[in-house]
């Protein structure tokens, strides 16, 4: 017989996933929301290749914000003052 403990019994063990799955979730969501948004608004279903058309959308999109966030923060750089 198995004489350690189950950890997954543990209601502290248990709180602390659902609470770390739901903080995982909420990030993910930020981070596909773009591509979502634009799916949904353009009618595409899964069996358009919806999953295609949201990596295209955020790839695009979180490109765009990381050109534009480099470019105001080496605006700020002295060499360019």
């Amino acid at each position: 017989m198995n004489s350690k403990p189950n950890p997954h019994r543990y209601p502290a063990y248990e709180r602390s996933k659902a609470a770390m799955s739901a903080t995982l979730r909420a990030i993910v969501w930020v981070f596909i929301f773009p591509g979502e948004w634009a799916s949904d608004r353009l009618g595409v279903s899964q069996s358009d290749n919806r999953d295609l058309v949201r990596m295209l959308v955020n790839s695009l999109f979180w490109i765009l914000v990381a050109v534009a966030g480099l470019a105001i923060w080496t605006s700020t750089l002295p060499i360019y003052n």
